[in-house]
């Protein structure tokens, strides 16, 4: 008769181990995880010597070691997100982060672990990789977001993404060119945006870091820079696409969902992940 090894599926390395987990193990999990507040309980990065499956879980007013996402049934991905930001829903229930192939609803073909959006196809009725520059996301409004996804695509001025036609990267070449050749000339005139006095000059500065003119002077054109009349994320997203309003007025750089300090501020992460505010 063959003999069977147990295995043990480690979900933060994504693959399968021979052992089962030790009880010093089990025991070191529960302790690390415990001392945390809701604050920073399932923000945790894995510490690979005592949670080697992942980071903890908020549930139940406490803060336990993470035993998985399908074990909580959430019907909003904010929901499954304040237990571990390891989960999204399914619409029933949390379902683990993964390949866009492992997503078996529509609701959860969003991004994969990578931040590579997914594609949900309505026919085969089955989440999968983007395969053409019209199956990206028509929130993507940038060239930038479609190129980030599939090299050959652009934007499209309906929203969304589309391919690359040769004349559009002939263009494309041609400006980029002269305008490497004007911002040659520009930046031997300048080596910050301090050093601008004229209002033309500042606000087409291409250096290591744009510039804008604010109260008589040209400053860096950075989150922090924008002005404390800002008050809404809207229109900090005006101001650079990844920035989102503070306390006091003014804006900040987007990033987790813990970067947002106000409630108006706690849309969407970095990665266009649902945020949510608690009041507690």
């Amino acid at each position: 008769m063959s003999q069977y090894q147990e295995c043990n599926w480690n979900s933060f390395k994504q693959n399968c181990q021979y052992g089962a987990i030790s009880s010093e193990y089990s025991q070191n999990s529960e302790t690390y995880c415990e001392q945390f507040s809701q604050t920073n309980c399932n923000k945790l990065q894995p510490c690979e010597f005592c949670v080697k499956n992942g980071p903890c879980q908020w549930y139940g007013e406490r803060c336990s070691h993470f035993t998985g996402c399908t074990a909580f049934n959430k019907s909003s991905t904010s929901q499954c997100q304040s237990i571990s930001e390891r989960c999204i829903t399914d619409g029933i229930h949390c379902v683990e982060i993964g390949t866009c192939d492992s997503y078996k609803t529509e609701i959860a073909c969003k991004q994969d672990m990578n931040n590579i959006w997914c594609f949900w196809d309505q026919n085969n009725m089955k989440c999968q990789y983007p395969q053409s520059c019209e199956e990206l996301p028509l929130t993507f409004t940038q060239d930038y977001q479609c190129k980030s996804q599939i090299s050959t695509c652009v934007s499209n001025q309906f929203g969304g993404c589309k391919t690359q036609t040769q004349t559009e990267i002939y263009t494309t070449t041609n400006s980029v060119e002269s305008e490497s050749l004007s911002q040659g000339i520009q930046q031997q005139k300048y080596k910050t945006c301090q050093e601008i006095t004229v209002i033309s000059d500042c606000e087409t500065y291409e250096g290591s870091i744009k510039c804008f003119w604010q109260d008589n002077k040209c400053i860096d054109k950075i989150c922090q820079n924008a002005s404390k009349n800002l008050k809404k994320n809207s229109e900090c997203q005006q101001f650079l696409s990844y920035c989102i309003t503070t306390n006091g007025g003014g804006c900040i750089n987007n990033g987790s969902c813990m970067v947002a300090n106000i409630s108006e501020a706690c849309s969407k992460d970095i990665n266009e992940i649902d945020c949510f505010w608690n009041d507690l």
